[in-house]
């Protein structure tokens, strides 16, 4: 099976070998017991259970000058089958194979052997990680196991065999004593195994150490919530799991011209009694700075106490969110804002605890894998046309949407927004735009599902 690349140039610069290192082949086979048992039966019985535990997924991330000879695949006909084949060029170069193997049968199996055979070529190193011989794999889950392929960091010349080889054999026999009961495992434990450093997914956030992010044009991050489609945002330092709604709930005012006013006396505080406009502040503060003008907010914004309120007695999951610290400080304008860490500190300086809120610009700009053009404030609006299309949070169907930051300025009634062009706006406060709510799922929870369009994450328990 394994294809014969032609030889490569023996021309180095360097010690730097220039030429490809040819194609490295995986067979990777799942092997099992048949389970089997004498049965003395009277009358009429019959045998229900069902042993099917396949690979259905195989995936690569390459690094340095790796690539892929041909794009890895798995058998499609028995599922017992995955093949890669990586070309890599220079030391150092390395390439990750993430295989997925499930147990869509309804007996629970366990791996009993892993069997690793290669070309022991010193040149080209094998690793794997992941599956360890004992795991279970129950019935409807599934686990995943790398492969690692590199170029070995210490030659420093062309080697003579520019080939090599593995195979891996998974080797799954039913498991003993029943049902297997597992470790209890909590939804962020779930999601924080699939973090990937390259393409649409989960991400480490480079911000706020011990936080995750979903990054990319559409991850696997789709969860149905009260009957509704939402999407995770992040998985939170507290393992607690943060949602938005996938669509609009229809538009509102982030804060009504008729609540307070320069008519009203400071009725609603004194932060807010300088326009019709009004006001940008969340939430009730007894000195609230926006980092160019302060004061007292008496009354909360129109739509937190609408979400808060009418809107959170509609959900039928509402048992599953969790009272949490919102970030509500204001964020500089788009010429000023530079610093993406400075302005999450900006962000996160002022807080609101609640249930039900919207994102923060920040959030917005983290969801976003194109870093180079879109990382801060200041760089995204210059190429919203291009940033748009690696951010899942873009919405095209909506017109404008509320986020819950409001504007560092001499006005108290201006609130970010994002547009349907992928352009992060500002506006007046009494505006009618979308809305997305946002909120934070217990960590308590577990998880079934893909988390793709078609398989939505579902919450299993609370």
């Amino acid at each position: 099976m394994i294809q014969k690349w032609r030889e490569l140039s023996s021309r180095k610069q360097k010690n730097i070998v220039l030429g490809s290192l040819g194609a490295i082949i995986l067979l990777m086979a799942i092997g099992y017991a048949a389970f089997s048992t004498q049965l003395n039966i009277n009358g009429t019985s019959n045998i229900s259970s069902n042993w099917d535990i396949r690979i259905t997924n195989i995936e690569s991330s390459l690094h340095g000058g790796a690539t892929n000879a041909v794009e890895p695949t798995y058998d499609n006909d028995n599922g017992l089958t995955a093949t890669f084949s990586t070309n890599l060029v220079s030391p150092g170069d390395y390439a990750e194979y993430t295989v997925t193997v499930r147990n869509n049968g309804d007996i629970d199996a366990t791996l009993t052997n892993i069997e690793i055979t290669d070309s022991n070529n010193p040149a080209i190193v094998f690793e794997t990680n992941g599956l360890e011989e004992g795991d279970n794999l129950l019935k409807q889950t599934e686990d995943e196991l790398i492969v690692k392929v590199s170029y070995n960091s210490s030659i420093t010349s062309q080697p003579s065999n520019t080939t090599s080889d593995i195979t891996v054999t998974l080797n799954y026999e039913q498991a003993t004593g029943g049902s297997v009961t597992p470790e209890p495992e909590t939804a962020a434990d779930q999601l924080i195994v699939k973090v990937t450093t390259s393409g649409d997914g989960l991400y480490a956030d480079a911000y706020e150490e011990g936080r995750y992010v979903y990054k990319g044009a559409n991850p696997n991050n789709y969860i149905t919530f009260s009957g509704e489609t939402w999407r995770i945002i992040s998985v939170e330092t507290d393992n607690t799991i943060k949602i938005m709604r996938s669509e609009s709930i229809g538009s509102r005012a982030f804060d009504s011209q008729d609540l307070r006013d320069s008519g009203s006396n400071g009725a609603g505080g004194t932060y807010c009694a300088n326009g019709d406009y009004g006001c940008n502040a969340w939430a009730i503060n007894d000195n609230f700075n926006n980092g160019v003008i302060s004061g007292t907010v008496l009354k909360d914004a129109e739509l937190n106490t609408y979400l808060n309120g009418e809107y959170l007695e509609g959900l039928s999951d509402a048992d599953k969110i969790v009272a949490h610290n919102f970030g509500v400080g204001a964020v500089k304008g788009s010429s000023d804002n530079v610093d993406l860490a400075t302005q999450i500190t900006s962000e996160n300086g002022t807080v609101w605890n609640g249930k039900v809120g919207l994102i923060t610009v920040s959030e917005y700009l983290r969801a976003n894998t194109n870093i180079a053009q879109c990382e801060t404030l200041s760089l995204y609006n210059s190429n919203y046309s291009t940033c748009k299309n690696t951010n899942w949070m873009y919405a095209s169907d909506i017109a404008y949407w509320w986020t819950m930051s409001p504007l560092s300025s001499s006005s108290s009634y201006i609130v970010w927004c994002v547009a349907s062009s992928g352009s992060i706006n500002t506006s007046n406060a009494y505006y009618s735009y979308g809305v997305r709510p946002s909120l934070y799922l217990t960590s308590n929870i577990t998880l079934q599902g893909e988390g793709t369009s078609s398989n939505p994450y579902v919450i299993e328990n609370a």
